[in-house]
C-alpha cells in the first residue's frame, strides 16, 4: 500500500510538471495496486480494493483534470485503512 502511494505521488507530480514518465508510474501505481488481490492478509475489503483500482481507470489518463482529485482521494482512502499519517501520504 505504500508504494501505492508513492506512486500517487509521482502520477500527480508528473502531472503538475507534465512529465512525460507519467504512463510509466501510473502503470507502477496501478500494478501495485492490483497486487493487493493476492494479498489474503490484506488490510483493505475486496469492495474497498476494488473501487480504488476502478477509480484508477484502466488506462493513464489522457485528461488530466480533475484526475489528481481522484487521487487525493485514493490517497486519503489507504490512510484510513492502514493509518498512514499526513507526512507519510506527502513524502512517500
Amino acid at each position: 500500500a505504500a508504494n501505492i502511494v508513492h506512486y500517487i505521488n509521482s502520477v500527480m507530480s508528473d502531472i503538475e510538471t507534465s512529465s512525460s514518465d507519467m504512463n510509466k508510474h501510473w502503470a507502477e501505481m496501478r500494478a501495485f495496486a492490483l497486487c493487493l488481490q493476492f494479498n489474503y492478509n490484506a488490510m483493505i475489503s475486496a469492495s474497498d480494493l476494488e473501487s480504488m483500482v476502478t477509480s484508477m481507470g484502466t488506462v493513464p489518463p489522457t485528461d488530466t483534470s480533475g484526475y489528481a482529485t481522484t487521487l487525493e482521494t485514493i490517497k486519503d482512502m489507504l490512510a484510513s485503512i492502514y493509518g498512514f499519517t499526513a507526512n507519510d501520504l506527502a513524502n512517500w
